[in-house]
């Protein structure tokens, strides 16, 4: 260990070894004694400013090692202060703990706790005695080894030593907090009263301790119960705060994961490796309030948006426009992307997606780990920053950085006098990521520098019929009511069947595709995969008839129409089955008419048979008697045309037509 003696410096001669000077060297300088040596506890220590210049040399200078053994000093001394205070708070604190024992309300633990405190404080004031303020530095740090944090500054340890010396030890050493603000009046909460502060932290109101006590108390008070204070309030309040549930209740499950334990991860070497996908609703308020969201697709190494889409929510459409301009852009597929668990993974588009780039190489990763997309989450607060240069800015003269803020009642009318229009937010997305893809960032780089820059030397590529495979959706829905109802988030898209399609497809599922919903869908034939039709978006009519334009009335027109062909292509079919069924078998109707005609209709129809083939031989009704015109005669009740005329299979001579089958019948 170096030695300070007489303001002269001595080195140990392991020291000098470990430096590059060899052991004959040292026994060279004793022999010649040019140099001085000095033995403490058994160990050669040589004089520093002795050893030739050559040697020295490879010594770090004088001044350097000075000030370590100072250092070493100090810190020596802080240990021997250390080691004494926790000797006294070790072995010292039985003889204090009468002083504490004659509360019945404390705990063994606490007695002990307080006597240990109090026999430390009794050896800080015996040292500060002996060796004055000069030790304070020292007896702060040797005493926050032992209480971390309890003061936390000089200052305040130096007031604490002011207040044992003149009020006594137990001034100090006790901890008020153990007795609460009450001794005498102890409030035990029930589970009634723990689940109502439960209930009101947990609130997506984000209800402030002071809120949630003056709303407890109402409660309390209606039933009974006692009313409580704001500190004690203020401990309740966070202590469910810690509860991870009620924390995601209170914040959402973003910020509740924020909260978990996280492993660290690297990101990778090349660009165009792994994509992370998600959703930001942007800080702007629409016409009535509305919300926008912007869907961007960062590539983890260079931190660049390679893809993003706009929409009034974060729906399917949107997120596979943002894939679609992310391919469209780069001309390649990531080998990895990483999304949060959205509805869009439990769709037949997602799917059918999810397959096609499997195929392909890239893999779909879904996560409700926020730290697997911790870059494109972090970088949301990049997307905020250039947002505030834009005017109708919604996060505008708010001060707090607290999660518990929320937008005060005078803010949102401010706001709502000048609403920004869908046209105008969406230009302030596009705008502000490509100013984003161009700043700065902390590795010294623009993202679109970095991009190109770590390129991968072997991505997937995606040529143009691969892009037309995977980015256009493909999905099966089943025909009801003769056409296809599609949602995409708060939006619904309504397609509705041609009235040729409608017998062969209603109540069918068929194949869907489509490149956007706004646009129209394909339809195929999902067991042959042959293409059906193209079906354009339906269009919606004025309900009120005050309201129905000249292009209302039509569209209602062309719907009737289309009902009255649907059935007059029903009766069509019908009748050509019927007509091509009597040329083969004349009788092939009655025949099969039997079978589905109950036995009393049947009865009478062949006395109404009777009656006619006696009236053809000349036989005159009315002058039968009444035992032989009931043979014959139907009773007037009974119309067999009435039955007859409401088969569709009916076919009556004045009806039939000569017609070739194969013609095809045109809608009305």
């Amino acid at each position: 260990m170096l030695q300070f003696e007489n303001t002269e410096l001595f080195v140990p001669k392991k020291f000098l070894l470990s430096h590059g000077i060899k052991k004959k060297t040292i026994e060279n300088w004793r022999q010649q004694k040019k140099v001085l040596f000095f033995k403490v506890s058994n160990e050669t220590h040589i004089s520093y400013k002795t050893i030739p210049v050559t040697s020295r040399k490879k010594l770090p200078p004088e001044k350097i090692l000075i000030q370590k053994l100072l250092n070493l000093q100090k810190q020596s001394k802080a240990d021997e202060i250390f080691n004494q205070l926790e000797y006294a708070r070790q072995y010292d604190f039985t003889k204090y703990i009468s002083l504490y024992n004659s509360d019945t309300t404390l705990t063994t633990d606490k007695i002990t706790s307080f006597a240990q405190l109090h026999s430390v404080w009794s050896k800080i004031l015996d040292l500060k005695n002996n060796a004055g303020l000069r030790d304070l530095k020292n007896l702060h740090d040797a005493f926050n080894r032992i209480y971390p944090n309890k003061y936390n500054s000089k200052i305040s340890f130096s007031n604490a030593i002011t207040k044992a010396s003149c009020n006594g030890i137990m001034s100090v050493a006790i901890d008020k907090r153990v007795f609460g603000n009450n001794n005498n009046e102890k409030k035990e909460a029930t589970a009634q009263i723990n689940f109502a502060i439960a209930l009101l932290t947990a609130s997506e109101g984000k209800f402030t301790a002071p809120e949630i006590l003056e709303k407890a108390n109402t409660y309390f008070k209606e039933h009974g119960l006692k009313q409580y204070g704001l500190s004690w309030a203020k401990k309740m309040v966070a202590k469910y705060k810690a509860n991870p549930a009620i924390y995601q209740s209170r914040y959402g499950q973003n910020e509740a994961a924020k909260k978990m334990p996280f492993a660290s991860l690297k990101n990778p070497e090349y660009s165009n490796t792994l994509w992370q996908m998600d959703g930001k609703t942007l800080p702007f308020w629409g016409p009535n309030f509305q919300r926008y969201s912007l869907v961007m697709i960062i590539d983890s190494t260079s931190k660049k948006i390679v893809g993003s889409a706009f929409g009034v929510s974060e729906n399917s459409t949107v997120i596979m426009d943002a894939i679609k301009e992310a391919v469209n852009n780069t001309g390649v597929l990531p080998f990895e992307i990483i999304t949060d668990n959205h509805s869009f993974n439990e769709t037949k588009e997602c799917e059918n997606l999810i397959s096609l780039l499997n195929k392909k190489g890239t893999k779909w990763t879904v996560t409700s780990n926020p730290q697997h997309k911790a870059i494109v989450e972090r970088y949301n607060q990049n997307i905020d920053a250039l947002c505030k240069e834009y005017g109708g800015y919604l996060g505008k003269g708010i001060r707090s950085r607290s999660i518990d803020a929320v937008t005060s009642d005078e803010m949102k009318t401010e706001f709502a006098k000048d609403f920004l229009s869908e046209n105008e937010v969406r230009a302030i997305s596009v705008a502000v990521v490509e100013k984003y893809n161009k700043i700065v960032l902390k590795s010294g780089s623009t993202p679109e520098k970095s991009y190109l820059e770590n390129l991968h030397p072997h991505p997937i590529t995606a040529n143009v019929f691969d892009r037309a495979e995977l980015l256009t959706m493909r999905t099966e829905k089943l025909i009801r009511r003769g056409q296809i109802t599609i949602k995409r988030g708060i939006e619904k898209f309504e397609f509705q069947l041609s009235a040729k399609h409608y017998q062969q497809y209603n109540d069918a599922t068929v194949i869907v595709k489509y490149d956007d919903l706004r646009d129209g869908i394909y339809l195929f034939n999902k067991a042959t995969g042959e293409p059906i039709d193209y079906v354009p978006l339906k269009d919606k009519i004025n309900n009120a008839q005050s309201l129905q334009t000249d292009k209302d009335i039509e569209l209602l027109n062309k719907n009737k129409g289309r009902t009255t062909g649907i059935k007059t292509k029903g009766k069509r079919e019908i009748e050509k089955l019927s007509i091509a069924a009597h040329n083969a078998d004349p009788e092939a109707f009655a025949s099969l008419n039997k079978m589905t005609t109950p036995k009393n209709v049947l009865q009478e129809l062949e006395q109404h048979g009777l009656q006619r083939i006696a009236q053809e031989k000349g036989v005159v009704m009315n002058h039968l008697s009444n035992d032989y015109r009931e043979l014959v005669t139907v009773p007037a009740e009974f119309n067999p045309h009435s039955k007859a005329d409401k088969n569709p299979f009916k076919i009556t001579n004045d009806k039939i037509k000569i017609i070739d089958p194969s013609t095809e019948f045109e809608d009305d």
